[in-house]
């Protein structure tokens, strides 16, 4: 193993318009180690790696990989020279087939351009897998019907076939079972014992001390410091992460918990679910536990209206429903890493209650009904759209949707007075 370092990033400092988003930022990946980058949200994790592999280009500082000065100013240059990064949000080709998936652009031809060999894909993805261990992914199968542990093996796979000797895995255990967090984490080993470096960023302190060497530690966009993950406990790590001595991890908020706004009962899905009942109040958060495969998830589809129930009955509070319809995409992390597009529900809250207001409920709160919910729901959902379609720009759409605001008050307003 050499004694110079794989990568060297050195005073790295980004600055976008009126925010500087890095500065003074350090980081040094030694071979064959797993190195931790923790940090709060917001500290600069994913703008330091989308510096390292070409995304955004750095205002100040040195990047050097194995001893030489890197060129970050192109995604691709950075792939071959051997650094490719496994986003939290996979990114498959669902209908293609998973040899297809990891040779997609590389594709082997029998006559150059012309007729592409099958054959030889199967045959080297089936042997990329032998080497890898991996068993139970047939290279011939849809990735689509893979689940996302898979989909990650086969992301762990195409960095190998690019002959990588770094690979960023951006909170790879957010969406899978213990079972398989284990079985990514051998296969992570294995690739140490070859000299294959890894960053691993994740917010699962317990994961960070069972697999890291080295963890990095960054706080509002400047670098902390870098500490032996045998040589830190959990605590410190905390302190350093947030700046401060955390006593409580998560104090309890006195609140008034006042009338129920969503009711379930006897709320059952044909193989699925069994005889729901739960209430939710006012000032109130319901937890909902249990293993993978429980049911949490299929009972927030069902209330959504994405899985069909078979029996019972929900009553719920108006806003309520406008508040699972804004925020459905992001309601589990299952839902944001294996099917929905993670910025779905930001900035939805004021066009879901303009849509609750055009729809008929009064902005003081009250019960409407759910057709006409949907219907204002869906006057604002074709208006953003046909926006989007006629590629209005985005300041003007801002605009429009504060049109739409001012027109929900002033419905509001009138009918306020109407009623009187």
């Amino acid at each position: 193993m050499s004694n110079v370092p794989l990568l060297q990033m050195e005073h790295i400092r980004k600055v976008f318009p009126g925010v500087v988003a890095l500065d003074d930022v350090s980081l040094t990946i030694k071979e064959g180690t797993v190195h931790a980058l923790m940090g709060e949200n917001g500290a600069g994790k994913s703008t330091l790696m989308k510096i390292l592999t070409g995304v955004y280009a750095k205002t100040e500082g040195t990047i050097k990989w194995q001893g030489q000065d890197l060129d970050t100013s192109s995604i691709t240059h950075v792939l071959h020279s051997g650094i490719t990064m496994i986003f939290q949000e996979l990114n498959p080709i669902k209908t293609m087939k998973v040899c297809e998936n990891i040779y997609v652009g590389r594709e082997p031809y029998k006559i150059k351009g012309l007729l592409l060999d099958r054959r030889k894909i199967v045959e080297d993805t089936r042997a990329l897998f032998a080497d890898l261990d991996i068993t139970d992914i047939d290279p011939s199968g849809e990735v689509g019907n893979l689940t996302v542990a898979k989909m990650q093996m086969i992301e762990i796979a195409k960095a190998i076939s690019y002959d990588a000797k770094l690979i960023i895995m951006d909170e790879p255990t957010s969406a899978i079972s213990e079972k398989e967090c284990q079985h990514l984490f051998r296969m992570v080993n294995n690739l140490k014992k070859r000299g294959i470096a890894f960053i691993f960023i994740t917010h699962k302190m317990d994961e960070v001390f069972q697999i890291s060497d080295e963890i990095t530690i960054m706080r509002d966009g400047t670098y902390v410091g870098t500490y032996d993950a045998e040589k830190i406990t959990h605590d410190e790590l905390v302190k350093l992460m947030v700046g401060r001595e955390i006593t409580e991890m998560f104090p309890k908020e006195e609140a008034e918990i006042t009338d129920v706004k969503l009711e379930v009962f006897g709320l059952n899905v044909d193989g699925v679910l069994k005889d729901i009942h739960f209430k939710v109040h006012k000032g109130e958060i319901l937890g909902f536990a249990g293993l993978m495969g429980a049911g949490r998830t299929e009972v927030m589809e069902t209330l959504f209206g994405i899985r069909r129930a078979s029996s019972g009955t929900v009553k719920i509070f108006t806003y309520v429903y406008a508040g699972i319809m804004a925020a459905v995409a992001g309601m589990l992390l299952t839902a944001r890493v294996a099917s929905g597009q993670p910025g779905l529900g930001e900035s939805f809250e004021m066009k879901a209650i303009s849509g609750c207001v055009i729809g008929g409920v009064s902005l003081s709160g009250g019960i409407g009904s759910v057709y006409s919910l949907i219907c204002g729901i869906l006057i604002i959902g074709v208006l953003n759209n046909g926006m989007d379609l006629m590629n209005i720009n985005g300041y003007m759409q801002q605009i429009a949707e504060g049109l739409i605001l001012i027109l929900a008050v002033l419905l509001d307003v009138f009918r306020s007075k109407a009623s009187k």
